[in-house]
């Protein structure tokens, strides 16, 4: 030990310098340490020189732990709300054109229980594209634009409804099929939107470095615009958290060291497959493992050499020339990264083959699971024998409403040009044919095809959701060239930015206005990509100020309600934090009473 002089030369006062330096709470004081004299608690040992890197090192409270039960109670409340909603919205229906399925064809087999559920306290569960994926599970593709919806969310609760009615019925008594899918789907699409919400509060913790934009990203998930379609029977849910596990498996956490890359890789690879067959869009997640992959093949992390820890400067700024000496015991070792072209030309190539490799494969698997399930449908609807196995009730419901049936092989005209096609490598290995065609049949999908008069409605339904992209894709560039990120190997080595999430928005962006219906944007955006949560969940811990109680982590776990008060009480009086909160109430109340309405909120 050394020796200390004049006042800190007694035993208790270097005991107590010790405790300092194991024990130290890290705020932001103009980016300096600041001794916090509080009772300390124990923390994970973390080297001096990385501590801006640690996940609380700009919350008030860093050492506040994360707990699952608060943020459960904020999504649970918000899908009660979400209920509460629906409830009045479908007391007032709106008469409309739309596909009704089971609702036309089922109604007289109903006991009063099941009309009870579906009618009155569920109704409004049962909209658009809801009854679209309904009719799925419960009878499959039949119908010619059923082919537009993707069969892994309503096969799945269509399995799980037909048991759960079979156990049903033998324990209890009577009950419809209908009535219990819709309960399986309520059930699936709560618990996916529970376990995808705390997803995202991890990835917003790794990306952010914030516990507090954490917590905001989990709130404005909760109550997101697009909310309904998480609790109606929607695919919504399921999608967003298997793009949100495989994005969480893809960051570098702290699994990693137990959990190799190659292992985190293979399970994001499955995961992402899989949402290709929930939703169309599901393909160009495929990007994101682009970006990691090559993330991993070009830089080696490695751990740097033993450092000693010693005194913070500012701790005794006036004496740092006598006291900052070093103190015994190790710290945890930073990372060192490497890269590729420095480790050796033998070690460069076998890196890039093997992920160039795992990227080939990726893609074949992905795109291996369109062409089995193209080929699957292909087979079914073109085949005119097929026709004669349609339910009576289902031909005449089909008659009167101009919709085609599976086998009708005159009135498709993909069913030709794949028999004339047959035993070319495009028909046999290709992209469906038959999905583009449905979409530009029933939904007017192409470029500029949505563009037009009668439309601008839903533009203007779908702006404040795309100016927020576009925003948040301009800010994202702007700080990327505030922290001079203009090298695309310092952008992969750095996983503190939001680059790829802001890539892949751009894309689903572009689509958005020219390309698909734009009244879906919105519930395309805040499901398909954790990027707006993350974004403006680091710009409202920006906005709201840690020097008042409300503004402050503990705050907020200890007041689970809608809307903390801290996140709305330090910007209701800011322009823009009124006018991005009024958004989020507006589309997350009324958007759901109108959806619940029938009116075209999808």
């Amino acid at each position: 030990m050394p020796r200390w002089r004049g006042q800190y030369r007694s035993p208790e006062r270097r005991r107590r310098l010790r405790e300092v330096i194991e024990e130290v709470e890290v705020v932001e004081d103009n980016r300096s340490l600041k001794w916090i004299r509080e009772p300390l608690r124990p923390v994970v040992d973390v080297p001096l020189e990385t501590l801006e890197d640690h996940p609380g090192f700009n919350d008030v409270n860093p050492r506040e732990e994360y707990r699952a039960i608060d943020a459960t109670a904020t999504l649970l409340m918000s899908r009660i709300y979400i209920l509460l909603f629906q409830f009045i919205g479908g007391r007032f229906e709106i008469s409309t054109d739309a596909f009704q399925g089971h609702r036309v064809l089922e109604r007289s087999n109903m006991t009063s229980a099941d009309l009870s559920i579906q009618e009155y306290w569920f109704r409004g569960l049962m909209r658009w594209d809801a009854l679209q994926f309904m009719f799925i599970a419960q009878y499959g593709y039949i119908f010619e634009h059923s082919l537009a919806f993707l069969p892994a969310f309503p096969w799945a609760t269509g399995a799980l409804g037909a048991s759960a009615a079979d156990y049903y019925r033998a324990l209890v008594g009577p009950v419809h099929k209908t009535t219990m899918t819709l309960l399986m789907g309520l059930i699936i699409n709560t618990f996916t939107f529970l376990q995808a919400g705390h997803v995202l509060y991890f990835i917003t913790l790794r990306i952010s470095k914030s516990q507090k934009a954490a917590i905001i990203s989990t709130i404005l998930f909760a109550f997101n615009p697009a909310s309904i379609f998480f609790t109606s029977f929607y695919s919504e849910s399921l999608y967003t958290l298997v793009t949100f596990g495989a994005i969480f498996l893809l960051l570098e956490m702290k699994v990693s060291d137990d959990f190799p890359f190659f292992l985190r890789l293979s399970g994001a690879v499955m995961i992402m497959m899989l949402g290709c067959v929930i939703r169309g869009n599901g393909i160009l997640n495929v990007g994101y493992l682009g970006w990691f992959l090559t993330r991993e093949i070009f830089w080696t992390m490695e751990e740097a050499p033993k450092q000693r820890r010693v005194v913070p400067s500012n701790i005794f700024p006036r004496r740092r020339s006598r006291y900052a000496r070093e103190d015994e015991g190790e710290v945890s070792r930073p990372l060192k990264c490497t890269f590729l072209l420095k480790r050796g030309r033998t070690v460069a190539f076998a890196r890039l083959f093997f992920g160039c490799f795992i990227l080939t494969m990726a893609v074949v698997f992905a795109v291996s699971l369109w062409v089995a399930y193209g080929n699957h449908q292909s087979d079914n609807f073109c085949n005119s024998r097929a026709f004669m196995r349609v339910p009576q009730q289902f031909r005449e419901y089909a008659q009167q409403n101009r919709l085609t049936v599976i086998g009708e092989t005159r009135r498709m005209p993909w069913c030709a040009w794949l028999e004339k096609n047959k035993n070319t490598v495009q028909a046999t290995y290709g992209f469906p044919v038959w999905y583009p065609v449905v979409q530009r049949k029933y939904w007017r999908v192409g470029h500029f095809a949505y563009w037009s008069v009668k439309k601008i409605p839903c533009f203007l339904m779908a702006a404040p959701a795309m100016l927020l992209t576009l925003i948040a894709i301009r800010g994202t560039f702007r700080d990327l060239a505030r922290r001079n990120l203009t090298n695309i190997w310092m952008c992969l080595l750095h996983q503190d930015h939001l680059l790829p999430y802001a890539i892949h928005s751009a894309v689903i962006l572009y689509f958005g206005i020219f390309y698909i219906n734009a009244e879906v944007f919105t519930r395309m955006i805040f499901s398909s990509s954790p990027f707006l949560y993350v974004y403006y969940s680091q710009w409202l811990a920006q906005q709201t100020s840690p020097a008042v109680p409300e503004g402050r982590v503990s705050y907020f776990l200890d007041h689970t309600m809608l809307y903390p008060p801290y996140l709305v009480s330090s910007i209701f009086n800011d322009r823009y934090g009124r006018l991005f909160y009024l958004y989020f109430f507006a589309y997350f109340v009324f958007g759901t009473v109108m959806h619940a309405m029938f009116l075209p909120f999808t």
